[in-house]
This record gives structure tokens, C-alpha cells and sequence, in this order.
């Protein structure tokens, strides 16, 4: 699952600011957990190019979760600065599975778009925040793109979850319990990725 975010993070206090910047792309875990060397960190920009040599570093620089691969840099964001924070990644999905994008700051909006074979996969969304319902919707042959254009606090975003499609339409946890649809959600609760900021 090839994935990618951006952001601007911007001080708006008087002082100069000291901000880690975090994320982290899963993996599968269990007994006998399927390999593949393409997961980790592809691309890196923190207001200049990351060259990739760094990228171990900044693995080990966070302790990784089960099922996580955490990156970490810290940076300094001087009083008024606007820092341009751009990811570019690899994760290990389940075909039956799910996701959540999550700020871990005050942000002003997010945007989503996800891309997928509809012949493939029956893939929903939905916000998490208080107003229950995203400002945009835009569904286009291959792709839907979601935006909730109003202020989020830290954990608000936006679950994603998919299945593979066997009839083109229907909901890919229909037939599912309630406890498990909740466990599903829970599943994935640390899954947070950062939207646009405000430090």
C-alpha cells in the first residue's frame, strides 16, 4: 500500500518551538508474518530533502509498536516559521482491513484521497470528528477524496476500511458484529498520521 501526506506546521507563538516531528507506516504481525523489503520510508522532505541514509536513524529513533514502524526527527520551528512536511511511504495491508488518519495537532482541515481498483475493492470512509459528516465528497472512477474543512483537534481524521469486492457494492463489514466492527476500529486506533498543523 503505497502512501504519502503533507502538511505545513507553522509556530505561531513568540518563541522558538521545539517539535518532534513522528509517523509511522504497519506492518503485519503473527506467527508467520509475510515479508516484503518495499515497507518502510520511501521519500522524506522536512523543509529540505531527507537524504535516505538518514532514514535508519530516524527508525531507531522511536520505539516501534507491534505492528509499527516508527520514524521520528526533531526540529526547531523559530517564531512565525511555516515548516513544509512531506512523507512518502510503504505499508503492509491486510486485503480485509482497515485504517486511520489521525492529526496529532490543531489543524485547520484535512484532505484524503484514496485510489483503488472498484473491481477489486469495496473501500469506505468516514470522519472521525464531532461533526459527523465530511464537507467534501468526490467519487470519481478510481479514486474518492474526502475533506473535512474545519478545525480538528489531536485524534480527529478520517477510518478508512476495505474489503475485497465481491458484488460492486455493500458495506465490506456488513454480516460483522457489532463487538467485532468495534474491536476492527479499536484495532487501528494507533494509527496516527499528522495533517496539517498548528504548533
Amino acid at each position: 500500500m503505497r502512501c504519502a501526506f503533507e502538511y505545513q506546521l507553522k509556530n505561531i507563538s513568540n518563541e522558538s518551538v521545539y517539535h518532534p516531528v513522528i509517523f509511522h507506516t504497519s506492518e503485519i504481525v503473527g506467527f508467520h508474518p509475510p515479508k516484503d523489503e518495499r515497507v518502510g520510508l520511501t521519500r522524506l522532505f522536512i523543509g529540505e530533502d531527507i537524504p535516505e541514509d538518514q532514514f535508519e536513524a530516524l527508525d531507531e529513533a522511536a520505539d516501534d509498536p507491534v505492528g509499527q514502524r516508527r520514524y521520528r526527527k526533531d526540529m526547531m520551528i523559530d517564531p512565525g516559521e511555516t515548516l513544509d512536511v512531506r512523507v512518502s511511504f510503504y505499508q503492509m495491508k491486510k486485503s480485509r482491513d482497515a485504517d486511520l488518519w489521525q492529526t496529532l495537532l490543531i489543524c485547520e482541515n484535512i484532505t484524503l484521497t484514496v485510489r483503488f481498483d472498484p473491481d477489486v475493492f469495496n473501500v469506505q470512509m468516514e470522519p472521525v470528528h464531532p461533526a459527523d459528516r465530511f464537507d467534501r465528497y468526490d467519487k470519481e472512477d478510481n479514486s474518492v477524496t474526502v475533506t473535512l474543512d474545519r478545525p480538528l483537534l489531536p485524534r480527529n481524521g478520517i477510518f478508512i476500511w476495505w474489503s475485497e469486492n465481491q458484488n460492486g457494492d455493500g458495506d465490506p463489514l456488513e454480516g460483522v458484529e457489532e463487538e467485532e466492527r468495534t474491536a476492527a476500529v479499536g484495532e487501528d486506533s494507533e494509527q496516527r498520521k499528522a495533517a496539517t498543523g498548528t504548533v
